[in-house]
């Protein structure tokens, strides 16, 4: 009850949980999800950046799409292992770039061409 009073409440709620009047709502925040016409049109361009091998145009598209192209496909990116236990539950929770992605989808096809 002390703290209601001295403004750790208030701090806490405001700052640390973002809790304020002027936060966006949760909607706006989402990213918006695209219809079926440019779906297609995306994953075209994909997959004719993964057969001409181009990084750079991998690197173009939503991250979303190469995530799923490369979970599809069962393609995992490389990541560093550490042997410290305490540093792997650190970067656990830490997301994989869309680069990461992006190479292990080219190494994969070149193995499997090759």
């Amino acid at each position: 009850m002390h703290n209601l009073f001295t403004g750790d409440l208030q701090h806490h709620c405001r700052n640390v949980l973002g809790m304020s009047a002027d936060a966006k709502p949760i909607d706006e925040c989402r990213v918006q999800s695209h219809a079926p016409v440019p779906q297609e049109r995306e994953l075209d361009i994909t997959i004719n950046a993964i057969k001409l091998g181009s990084l750079t145009g991998l690197n173009c598209i939503r991250r979303g799409y190469i995530v799923a192209l490369a979970q599809a496909n069962n393609v995992r990116p490389k990541t560093n292992v550490s042997c410290n236990p305490l540093e792997q539950l650190r970067k656990k929770d830490q997301v994989i770039g869309r680069s990461a992605y992006a190479k292990a989808l080219l190494d994969w096809v070149s193995h499997q061409v090759s």
